[in-house]
């Protein structure tokens, strides 16, 4: 059996839930709900028709697992580096409007008032072969969508919370914006979510200290995390407890 992070009651503080039939698209514009699911109905589509692994990431990601009234500003999927190109041309095709914005780690698509962020990496966080291994399939907004692992996700928010990547910082993406919303949406992850302990302790080498101060953080507010997920942590990075 699994050994699992077991989730508990306690509200975490998100972000002010938006209308059920409305979203804010990262360009400022609300859309209706219809328009929303019809646009990610034909993202997935347009990924599917590539053929190349993908795992929606970001606010889809976050309502799946752990906060159902996280506001959806935008449509965020990651893929490898090397089927940018084709996911391009196949959203292209799809009647999308597409850029590359910044070739290490992001491409975008337009349509009808939602922003698609094609993401390559995260940090030091790729699509890797491992990554791509544990995405699942759950249902979104009547959709079956691709999502990451809670795991992978987790771990993602923690970069998102603490790295500086080009654009981070900058006047077209201000931190401010970027920055509590993603240790928030991880304490949702942990407090609503059975995870995979044995894998996110793997995962962890993505970003060991900050999970480390996050699932200690956790405790103090009395989630069900494992003393063995802290303990662990802290034995790999300052052998306590190791003669």
């Amino acid at each position: 059996m699994r050994a699992t992070l077991s989730p508990t009651r306690f509200t975490c503080r998100g972000l002010a839930p938006l209308s059920d039939k409305a979203w804010v698209t990262e360009a400022k514009q609300v859309v209706s709900e219809a328009v929303f699911v019809s646009v990610l109905g034909d993202v997935i589509t347009a990924l599917t028709e590539t053929h190349v692994p993908f795992g929606f990431i970001g606010g889809i990601a976050s309502k799946v697992w752990g906060s159902p009234t996280r506001a959806t500003r935008d449509i965020d999927v990651m893929v490898g580096r090397k089927d940018v190109a084709s996911v391009l041309s196949s959203l292209a095709a799809a009647g999308f409007d597409t850029d590359v914005t910044d070739s290490t780690w992001l491409a975008k698509g337009y349509r009808d008032g939602v922003v698609i962020d094609l993401i390559s990496r995260i940090g030091n966080i790729y699509f890797d072969d491992e990554l791509a291994a544990h995405v699942v399939t759950k249902r979104y907004l009547g959709l079956l969508v691709s999502v990451v692992a809670a795991e992978d996700l987790l771990i993602m928010k923690l970069h998102c919370h603490t790295m500086k990547m080009p654009g981070y910082g900058s006047e077209s993406m201000p931190r401010d914006i970027n920055y509590d919303r993603h240790w928030r949406d991880a304490l949702a992850i942990i407090e609503t979510t059975a995870l995979d302990c044995d894998y996110l302790l793997e995962r962890s080498r993505l970003a060991p200290h900050v999970l480390l101060s996050l699932l200690a953080y956790a405790q103090a507010l009395g989630l069900a995390v494992p003393d063995r997920a802290c303990v662990t942590l802290a034995q790999r990075l300052y052998s306590v407890g190791q003669d």
